[in-house]
């Protein structure tokens, strides 16, 4: 192998179920949005991401708007993902913007913080998301983190804040190398929110549906990625190689 290769290998970030598809496409160091319609695998592929990595070793963050981390852990465990077992060993945190908001008893643990969902709540949130990253990066480990998803920080903030509240997030989280995938809603918001949302991040997934298949495609820093066809399997979202495009 050569030292090119070992170092595209090195730089790759793996997505089981996407590493041929995305290959050197997907760099660390970056934070993604990922655009997706109903019911189009957003938030599975969003444990795969976190997944991924921690059977890569790297540690990760769930930041929760919309399930509850017993939600977030039955869904892994549909597709054969035990994430209790990082859990147990400090390697995966979660962030519960939803119990408090809508009135769901929950106390924190060494595994789960809680936070709400409006403006007020931001700065804990970016808080605790420091505080996990930098003990990670002293400890020289390298950090994943899932937020699923913006879409309903719109239903109790305005956009201005929310941008704020991300351009400080999304920058401390490349100080320390961390690699994220942000989920917003395809569909539910003006074409400004969307504009601001892709300036702020370093490339855009999107996931789509038409009832019947499922797709991706994007806009990453190192290459666009062509529409593909997902499939949906025991072991979680695919993406289906044509012949023409796999590697010889």
């Amino acid at each position: 192998m050569t030292k090119r290769s070992q170092l595209r290998l090195v730089s790759q970030v793996p997505i089981e179920g996407f590493d041929e598809a995305l290959r050197e496409k997907l760099q660390p160091r970056q934070n993604i949005l990922l655009l997706g319609s109903p019911f189009s695998g957003k938030t599975t592929l969003a444990i795969q991401f976190l997944a991924s990595g921690l059977k890569s070793g790297e540690r990760g963050i769930f930041v929760t708007t919309k399930d509850t981390p017993d939600g977030i852990r039955a869904k892994a465990e549909a597709f054969g993902w035990n994430l209790r077992e990082y859990e147990g060993r400090g390697e995966l945190r979660y962030i519960d913007c939803y119990s408090q908001v809508v009135g769901l008893p929950s106390e924190e643990s060494p595994e789960v913080f809680r936070a709400g969902i409006s403006e007020e709540h931001f700065e804990r949130i970016s808080l605790i998301i420091s505080s996990i990253i930098s003990d990670s990066w002293r400890e020289g480990g390298k950090v994943r983190l899932a937020f699923d998803s913006l879409s309903t920080l719109f239903y109790y903030s305005d956009l201005i804040s929310i941008a704020r509240f991300l351009h400080i997030l999304l920058g401390r989280l490349k100080a320390v190398n961390a690699t994220s995938l942000f989920i917003l809603e395809s569909g539910m918001h003006d074409e400004q929110v969307i504009t601001v949302m892709r300036s702020l991040c370093d490339g855009v997934l999107q996931l789509s549906s038409d009832g019947e298949n499922r797709y991706i495609q994007g806009i990453l820093s190192a290459g666009a990625l062509s529409r593909l066809r997902v499939e949906m399997s025991k072991q979680g979202l695919r993406a289906a190689i044509p012949q023409t495009h796999r590697s010889r």
